[in-house]
This record gives structure tokens, C-alpha cells and sequence, in this order.
């Protein structure tokens, strides 16, 4: 990750050889105390330096990148509204009886854009495992193979304890695997990062 020459917050005023004190660059529009947020404000000081032919050039590339990442966004939430019910249905197969209404409710709920029903999906996979007979070890490889961040493992997580019959024993070793072994703590989300002072 480098530094831009203006960039969000932040931008460089000046390079300075530190062997011989000699300036290497220096942007004299780079006001004190700089700390421009909006990409318009970012623009205009851009405009100052490279002049407006190459910053309307940058601006339209991130127009057009910015319409096609929305639109493959749009794209991939239709898909996870389409697999809706399908989820709603197959997971009824392996839910706890009592929590059938609440997968429901829950699948209703989450499968209206692609990163929450990636999560319900895997959910229903793990569930699916977790029947047939497969570790919790075994079940937790799958969240690798779906590209799972930590809030969304952790997410997965916590519907496999809410809905499995195997629940409670995914619980344990979910929560052993970040030192926790208390029974009554909740399910350990490792996208939450825990600070402590060392003695």
C-alpha cells in the first residue's frame, strides 16, 4: 500500500533526501494542515497540479469502473433473491423442528443481497454436514472454500448453534479454537478484535 500524492485525508506536500536535506519534490498546493474527504475536493486539487485533461481522463475510468461494479452488484443480489426459497425449503430438512419459523423468517430476511446469502447458503451446507455425520472440523473447511471473512464465519457460526441439533457441540469447539471454554459465553465472532494489556 503506498502513500498518494493526494489521496483521502492525506497528501505529500514534499520528499526529502534525509542523507543531504536536499527536497526531491515539492507540491506548493498541498495547503497546510490538508485533509480533503470528498472526491470532489480531492479533484479539485488534483486539477491544480495535472490540469483538468488528465483528472476528467481518472474521473471518467472511475465513473465507468464504479457502473460496473454496481451493476455486477445488482447482478449478484438478483441471484441470491432467486435462491430464496429454495434455501427456505432445503434447510427445513435440517433444522431443529422447534426453529423451522425462525429459519424461515431468517432466510427471508438475509437472502436479499449476495454477502448475506452467502452467509445462509453456507449456513445450510454446514447444516447439511452436520446431519450426515461430518466433524466440526470438517464442517469448518467449507467455510474456506465459500471465501468467508471473519464476520461472516462468525455469523455462520452462530446460526449453526442456533439451528443444528449439533449445536452445542459446534458451540464447543468453535469457541475452544479462541481460547474460550466457558460454557455460558456466547459464539466467538473473530472479526471483533479483543485487546489486552500485557503484564
Amino acid at each position: 500500500m503506498g502513500i498518494p500524492f493526494i489521496g483521502y485525508g492525506s497528501a505529500i506536500s514534499s520528499i526529502t533526501l534525509v542523507e543531504t536535506g536536499e527536497e526531491l519534490y515539492s507540491n506548493p498546493y498541498i495547503e497546510y494542515g490538508y485533509d480533503r474527504r470528498s472526491l470532489e475536493e480531492i479533484e479539485e486539487s488534483k486539477r491544480k497540479i495535472f490540469g483538468d485533461t488528465i483528472v476528467d481522463k481518472q474521473r471518467n475510468r472511475r465513473i465507468k469502473a464504479e457502473a460496473i461494479l454496481k451493476q455486477n452488484q445488482e447482478q449478484a443480489d438478483n441471484e441470491a433473491r432467486k435462491k430464496k426459497y429454495k434455501i427456505m425449503r432445503d434447510g427445513l430438512a435440517f433444522v431443529k423442528t422447534e426453529d423451522a419459523e425462525e429459519w424461515m423468517q431468517c432466510v427471508d430476511k438475509n437472502t436479499n443481497d449476495a454477502y448475506s446469502c452467502c452467509v445462509v447458503e453456507t449456513t445450510l451446507l454446514c447444516l447439511k454436514k452436520l446431519q450426515e455425520g461430518a466433524t466440526c472440523e470438517e464442517v469448518e473447511k467449507i467455510y474456506g472454500e465459500m471465501g468467508l471473512t471473519g464476520y461472516m464465519a462468525g455469523a455462520v457460526s452462530s446460526m449453526i448453534v442456533h439451528f443444528s441439533t449439533r449445536g452445542n457441540e459446534f458451540k464447543q469447539y468453535w469457541n475452544k479454537k479462541f481460547g474460550i471454554t466457558e460454557e455460558e459465553k456466547g459464539v466467538v465472532n473473530p472479526a471483533v478484535l479483543v485487546l489486552s494489556q500485557k503484564n
